[in-house]
């Protein structure tokens, strides 16, 4: 089991913008210390509350240029927000200036009032965001492609330092978005905001949908990962803000971790010791 933090970077609006940019930074470059795998950023628009982070790649160069190994990841991009030609271009220069640390989290939509401001409609989104994947795909293997609604043709320069199967992680809130997950071989990435029961279910559609796939002929051997963020919350102290999930409701987290089919829960114990955290 590998362990990530999840940053909204959200505030009430009293915290000095800046002040709040720093202290996700720190509490980042303590996560790389600590041997976390991945440090993602939520992409939140209009709002303090949910979060000050419209643009999530620029912020993960700043992390990336302050760390050595973890990985940096958006969480996530919301595909219809994004011109595809610049948001595979943005993704692979991103990739290539962290030196292929990213970990590139897409989905189908944001909130309510997010894609109303955008002039996105939620209908059909899952057949976009199958059809964003793909496109991205082609644009990320170095062929010349053909541009959406386009004649013109063209190829991605500089192409990302990873393999798109390394790289591409689809949040997945409902059983469609999981089951195009698994569809197209990539990770799975899951939010913080729904039931357990909920998301295992998810889990369970996207490995079903997986296995199918990896049972064709010449089916790509890729994905079959995921992340699922459990109760994690960002508070001012470092340690509890690493550990909480562990340390507040064991009980819960384990069996969160059960239904999830996640393994391997000793890996908090030394966390807890390595941060000087009494668990009793």
């Amino acid at each position: 089991m590998q362990l990530a933090v999840l940053h909204h970077l959200e505030t009430t609006g009293d915290d000095a913008v800046a002040a709040v940019y720093a202290e996700v930074a720190e509490q980042v470059r303590l996560a790389d210390d600590l041997g976390f795998a991945i440090a993602w950023v939520a992409e939140h628009h209009f709002s303090t509350a949910r979060g000050l982070v419209p643009e999530p790649l620029l912020f993960l160069l700043h992390l990336a240029g302050q760390t050595r190994s973890i990985r940096v990841g958006s969480a996530v991009l919301p595909a219809p927000f994004y011109h595809p030609l610049r948001l595979a271009e943005s993704v692979a220069l991103t990739d290539v200036l962290t030196g292929g640390r990213l970990a590139c989290g897409i989905s189908s939509s944001g909130v309510p009032d997010e894609m109303r401001a955008f002039g996105v409609s939620q209908d059909g989104k899952h057949d976009r965001l199958r059809e964003s994947l793909r496109w991205l795909r082609r644009a990320w293997s170095g062929e010349t492609i053909q541009l959406p609604d386009s004649e013109s043709s063209v190829t991605i320069v500089p192409q990302p330092s990873q393999s798109v199967e390394d790289m591409v992680w689809v949040a997945a809130s409902t059983e469609g978005a999981a089951r195009v997950a698994g569809e197209l071989g990539h990770h799975l990435l899951l939010p913080s905001l729904r039931p357990v029961p909920s998301s295992a279910a998810h889990v369970a559609a996207y490995r079903a949908e997986l296995a199918r796939i990896l049972a064709l002929p010449k089916a790509a051997k890729s994905g079959g990962d995921f992340f699922a963020t459990l109760g994690v919350r960002v508070g001012k102290s470092l340690a509890h803000a690493l550990v909480v999930s562990a340390l507040e409701s064991t009980t819960t987290f384990t069996e969160a971790m059960r239904l999830l089919g996640i393994k391997k829960l000793s890996t908090f114990d030394s966390l807890a010791r390595r941060l000087g955290v009494d668990k009793s």
